[in-house]
This record gives C-alpha cells, sequence and structure tokens, in this order.
C-alpha cells in the first residue's frame, strides 16, 4: 500500500468516526429506557359492520332509496334495475389488521355493471361511489381482511359488499 492509499484510508476513517459522533450527538444515546425496542399494541379495530345474507337479489323495499348487498367473485345481485358482477380483485394493498401501517392502502375491483343505461365494466375502489344518471353503486367494505401471517387472500375467498343507492330527481315536487 503505497502512502497516498494510506493516508486516504486514514483521512476516510476519520471522517467515519466524526459522522459516528455526530449521529449520537444528534439523536442521543438511550438511558435505560428500553420502550422503543417494543412496538405498542394495535389500536383495538371497531368490530366489522354487520350486513345482511346475500340472496341474490334486493328485496322489495318501500320508503328507502339504499339498499347493500354481498357478493362474490363472479357472481351477481341486483337492485333497483342495476346488476352487479365483480370479475377480478384489481389490487387489495390493505394494511394487515395485525400491523400498524402509515397508509391505509385500498382494494380496486373490476365489475360488470348493467343497468337502463347500459352495460360496462367498472373499476370500484374501496369508499368511492361511482355514480350513473338514475343510481349511486359503491364497494363499501370487503372481507376477508389481510393479516400479516397470511399474506395472500384466494380470489374465491373475497366477499364484497355493494351499496346501490337510487338517486332522487333534482327537481322537487311543482308548486300551483
Amino acid at each position: 500500500m503505497n502512502g497516498a492509499n494510506y493516508s486516504l484510508l486514514v483521512v476516510l476513517i476519520v471522517l467515519a468516526a466524526l459522522a459516528g459522533v455526530a449521529a449520537f450527538y444528534y439523536f442521543g444515546l438511550p438511558r435505560g429506557d428500553t420502550e422503543f425496542l417494543v412496538p405498542p399494541p394495535p389500536p383495538a379495530l371497531p368490530p366489522p359492520p354487520v350486513y345482511p345474507e346475500p340472496s341474490g337479489e334486493a328485496p322489495p323495499v318501500s320508503g328507502e332509496l339504499t339498499v347493500s348487498l354481498e357478493t362474490q367473485l363472479g357472481s351477481s345481485v341486483s337492485a333497483f334495475g342495476v346488476t352487479i358482477m365483480p370479475l377480478q380483485i384489481i389490487e387489495d394493498s390493505r394494511c394487515p389488521v395485525d400491523v400498524t401501517c402509515i397508509q391505509e392502502g385500498t382494494v380496486r375491483v373490476r365489475a360488470r355493471v348493467v343497468s337502463g343505461t347500459g352495460e360496462s365494466d367498472t373499476v370500484f375502489r374501496l369508499g368511492y361511489p361511482v355514480t350513473t344518471e338514475a343510481e349511486q353503486v359503491e364497494l363499501i367494505y370487503v372481507q376477508p381482511e389481510p393479516h400479516s401471517s397470511r399474506p395472500l387472500i384466494a380470489p374465491s375467498e373475497y366477499r364484497l359488499w355493494f351499496k346501490i343507492s337510487k338517486r332522487q330527481s333534482l327537481g322537487g315536487p311543482t308548486a300551483k
């Protein structure tokens, strides 16, 4: 090893030592408090919503303009003249229930929607309504919830809850 390489090595070692001292000065040393080594327990999760058992077709409802229906991939449900058939889970990036995440994640589902205005393939994102001329359709709940010990959910295991709301006309009763 020649003199220039040896000098460069010494300078690098001194710089690394100074960086270490600066890091300890900036971040500080633990002072007997070891709580930082144990992650806090995750917050208690609210119980999942309870929805009625699936029947495929919404029961006739008097006075109500909203209904929630449960289905799975390849099966259709109908209400208010709207039929929804989920075809594919495009994304399931939800945070596992036994992990604390900095981002919530979401679920995106491709579904065939048939209504009075025609038929289309629509991508639903959990919690974001899709509005047509006469209805509003929203993916409101997805089971099972992911767990860190079981990262992949088989497509046949998914249960999807959709909320279908009949939109009311903008014009109210006419005054005479």
